[in-house]
């Protein structure tokens, strides 16, 4: 009995174990499916992202090819177009150098016979002549001028009135080119200085003089009509014999005082 009892709890025993490990191994075996079905979801998750990047960055370059290959048309093309314009080009410039060289080689032949030896260089300009003093100039034009008036007048009545003039005239030009000569023969550094100073002063008194005259004479012409031209001549030449006798008289004097200036101071 003991033993039968013994073999009915150890079967129970082993039925009970045998139970309890059926269960824990249909447990692992659903834990087994549920790891399986999570990794093939997984699976799945990265394999459709990484298809999904594939595609993306196919399409990007599937574009950039596209583009590529349009340029690369684009530049066949310019090229191409280049190519014809260089061509073009190096023909026109074929065909100048052509018409240039036979132009060069009809014009050889003319310029060998027409070549002459240059002319010489002119001659250096002649210098330009001095300018005459004003102060000439007015005298010979009061000589034309009086020569002029002469000639269309009688003769016989202006030729004495004539050389009166002309002399005078000269005897005024002599006076202001070479001045009055004051000084004596002994005379001190003063007095030298003093004969300068006056020889001066005669001088301009003796221009300023002639240039009056000459301004008087000039307006009185402008200012008498035609008819008056014989009344204005003699005018003009009894002043010009006043201021030439007021001349003679004023040098009198100055050499008279110069003479008499070193005598009181020995």
């Amino acid at each position: 009995m003991l033993v039968q009892q013994k073999a009915a709890d150890s079967e129970s025993v082993m039925l009970t174990q045998s139970s309890e490990t059926g269960l824990q191994l249909q447990q692992a075996l659903e834990q087994i499916s549920n790891i399986s079905t999570a990794l093939c979801d997984i699976q799945r998750y990265y394999q459709d992202q990484s298809q999904s990047g594939v595609l993306s960055e196919l399409q990007n370059l599937r574009g950039e090819l596209q583009k590529s290959e349009e340029e690369r048309k684009a530049l066949e093309t310019q090229l191409s177009e280049a190519n014809g314009a260089v061509t073009q080009l190096q023909d026109e410039v074929k065909q100048l150098q052509d018409t240039r060289k036979s132009e060069d080689d009809a014009v050889e032949p003319e310029e060998k016979a027409t070549l002459a030896p240059p002319p010489p260089p002119p001659p250096p300009p002649p210098p330009p002549p001095p300018p005459p003093t004003s102060v000439t100039n007015s005298l010979d034009l009061l000589r034309s001028r009086r020569k002029e008036r002469a000639g269309k007048a009688d003769p016989n009545q202006a030729a004495p009135s004539l050389d009166m003039k002309t002399r005078a005239v000269d005897e005024m030009m002599e006076r202001i080119k070479n001045g009055i000569i004051l000084r004596p023969v002994k005379r001190i550094q003063e007095d030298e200085s003093a004969w300068k100073d006056q020889r001066s002063e005669n001088r301009k008194s003796a221009i300023l003089e002639m240039k009056g005259m000459l301004d008087n004479m000039k307006r009185q012409q402008l200012r008498r009509g035609t008819s008056r031209r014989g009344m204005g001549q003699t005018v003009g030449e009894a002043e010009l014999l006043q201021v030439l006798q007021r001349r003679r008289r004023a040098i009198g004097e100055n050499q008279a005082r110069s003479t008499v200036c070193p005598s009181s101071r020995r």
